[in-house]
């Protein structure tokens, strides 16, 4: 029964090790994808917005270099075994707290984020004429969205966000419904009237949601196979009665053994 049992324990390890790679593998490219997408990140100074992404692309690292040490488990290596379960427990606790950002993030916290976003997307715009990474990044939005500073045009030149980078009733080419040279300096220009804010914003938590839902489904699999890790352990190393048919520990036989000799001695007395 030992031998059959500790046999399925070790496929089940075995098998669940590979969904676990998978995950591994579906959380990096995750995590690529999003820091690729860095249009965001620029739009938003001082909001972590990319660390998310950046933390997904360090668990699927850990989860490459664990799945590996996974397989050792399979030789029946207590070292192995002990260091693999303590790998897969740090992923799913980083797993939760991406988890945790994701769904926050979008329910009860999410009017003040959304609040702390808009100043900062407000305040980032002073720097539209000297910081070019952010100059393409509100181009491209504006282009792509068709829409027009955070929540109207007058956002480029109202004083009341601080220093603009343009003079009244001026705003950048790529707020033009036809993109031409100076288009957004002059009047007879048609312009885009809806803000970029609530395309960014609704952008930002989709992304986010997304992550907490892929993330969700792999920490799955990763409880799972913590369990089933946890059963392999107490097969090899806890449990008494293993017998040589499992090629383990022979606890049995030495206590048995030991039985014997004690028998021996008290018979000779």
């Amino acid at each position: 029964m030992c031998c059959w049992s500790l046999k399925a324990v070790k496929c089940a390890v075995l098998l669940l090790t590979i969904f676990y790679f998978i995950t591994g593998i579906i959380l990096f490219i995750t995590g690529i994808v999003i820091a690729a997408s860095g249009t965001y990140a620029e739009l938003l100074p001082g909001v972590a917005y990319l660390n998310t992404a950046y933390l997904l692309i360090f668990i699927g690292i850990v989860i490459f270099v664990s799945a590996i040490i996974g397989c050792c488990c399979l030789q029946d290596t207590k070292c192995c075994v002990l260091t693999f379960y303590f790998l897969v427990v740090i992923v799913i606790c980083l797993e939760v707290s991406v988890i945790i950002l994701g769904y926050v993030a979008n329910g009860v916290l999410r009017d003040r984020i959304d609040d702390y976003i808009n100043q900062e997307m407000l305040r980032g715009m002073r720097n539209y004429g000297t910081d070019q990474s952010l100059k393409e990044a509100w181009d491209q939005v504006q282009r792509e969205e068709s829409c027009c500073g955070v929540r109207t045009a007058s956002d480029w030149f109202n004083p009341l966000y601080g220093k603009r980078s343009f003079l009244r009733n001026e705003i950048p080419d790529s707020c033009c419904e036809i993109v031409q040279q100076d288009c957004g300096l002059r009047e007879e220009y048609t312009k885009h009237s809806k803000g970029c804010e609530d395309v960014i914003l609704d952008d930002l938590h989709k992304n986010l949601r997304s992550l907490a839902t892929i993330t969700l489904i792999c920490l799955l699999v990763q409880v799972v196979l913590v369990l089933f890790i946890l059963c392999l352990y107490y097969i090899l190393f806890t449990n008494k009665t293993v017998h040589w048919c499992c090629s383990c520990c022979v606890y049995e036989m030495v206590e048995i053994e030991d039985d014997s000799k004690h028998k021996f001695k008290t018979d000779s007395v």
